[in-house]
């Protein structure tokens, strides 16, 4: 069953159309070489792969990206002829490509949200918009490509074109809401290693966003079918940019803190009370300020000065777990790295006072 229209005009593919898809299905498998490695490494890394949401995820988008290079090179190679069904299936292919990428993206992100009901919204609301953008490109896609009339063609020359841009953007927000996370969360509050998670993240984004750029370029090519072989190129360029985040990240999580502020507090050895949360004054005995200026005991003097808790990394307690509290903790860090790291800020005044 075609349902092919009755003055479906198959569209010519030139020798010229032939050697660009082929130069882009080189590239494709040479990338995806590389990511499926990098995707072997991450699999054998985690304890428990065939549990990992993000394992699924990530084979699935390398899957999905062989099979839609696969079958556009067969069709420009005249292997497979145009119909409905070949339409209905490469599009299916391209529908959970990008449902796939942008959920790995928005799992990189609940890594270090806090407002985990937020996270979930934003998971929710992303795979809602990007169901119901694909839902129209059912709508309107596979009747233009059937040719069933010049109206379905000439507003698939403008939605196609249209919900490109929205992945896009949609991209860029998700990026930039993590970069600001880990800017806020993290990075603020003193730790200074995730500065080169900012930093990487900023520059990488720019070549997964020329990826979509590079879709909706070659969009313009004479054969309208030859930017679909651009698409497994570009989607699994950014899955390996993805892997490469996660890959940071775990690194990053594993290295030693190194806070950083205008002031730096550290308790004395006799000094191990860290305040208190209900707002009543605790009594520190020898609070050094990195400042140089020390609270000592003055008598008939009150001194009073707000303490800023930084974070505590939950590695430094490490030491100290049991094997089975080690295990469990090697088990959430292949997943989600950054909850291994225990972010608080506590403000509280400190009072000593000394009797004559």
């Amino acid at each position: 069953m075609s349902l092919l229209s009755p003055h479906y005009v198959l569209q010519e593919v030139t020798k010229h159309d032939l050697e660009l898809a082929s130069i882009c299905w080189g590239f494709t498998l040479g990338f995806g070489f590389l990511t499926t490695w990098e995707a072997i490494r991450q699999t054998l890394r985690a304890r428990n792969p065939l549990k990992s949401i993000y394992v699924w995820m990530i084979w699935g988008e390398i899957f999905v990206c062989l099979a839609f290079s696969i079958i556009c090179w067969l069709y420009l190679d005249g292997v497979i002829g145009p119909s409905f069904w070949f339409y209905f299936f490469i599009l299916t292919l391209w529908a959970l490509q990008v449902q796939l990428l942008l959920q790995i993206i928005i799992n990189r992100i609940t890594v270090i949200v806090s407002d985990k009901p937020l996270a979930a919204k934003i998971k929710w609301g992303v795979a809602a918009l990007i169901t119901a953008v694909n839902i129209s490109v059912y709508c309107i896609w596979i009747p233009a490509r059937l040719q069933i009339s010049h109206r379905y063609i000439h507003i698939n020359d403008v939605w196609d074109r249209c919900e490109k841009v929205i992945y896009l953007v949609v991209d860029a927000i998700l990026n930039w809401y993590f970069i600001n996370t880990v800017k806020q969360r993290l990075v603020k509050q003193g730790s200074a290693k995730y500065n080169r998670l900012v930093k990487f993240n900023v520059r990488i984004i720019f070549l997964s966003l020329t990826m979509d750029c590079l879709i909706i370029g070659t969009m313009s090519l004479k054969n309208g079918f030859v930017y679909m072989q651009f698409h497994p190129l570009a989607y699994t360029v950014k899955l390996m940019i993805e892997m490469s985040m996660a890959d940071l990240i775990r690194t990053i999580a594993r290295e030693k803190n190194e806070f950083k502020g205008s002031q730096n507090y550290e308790l004395s050895a006799g000094g191990t009370n860290r305040g208190r949360r209900d707002g009543n004054p605790s009594h520190i005995a020898g609070v050094g300020v990195g400042g140089g200026v020390g609270i000592t005991s003055v008598s008939g003097v009150v001194v009073q000065k707000e303490v800023i808790i930084e974070s505590r990394s939950m590695d430094q307690d490490s030491e100290a777990s049991t094997s089975k509290d080690n295990v469990h903790h090697q088990e959430q860090e292949d997943e989600s790295p950054l909850r291994n790291e225990s972010w608080e800020r506590v403000a509280y005044n400190t009072t000593n006072i000394s009797s004559n």
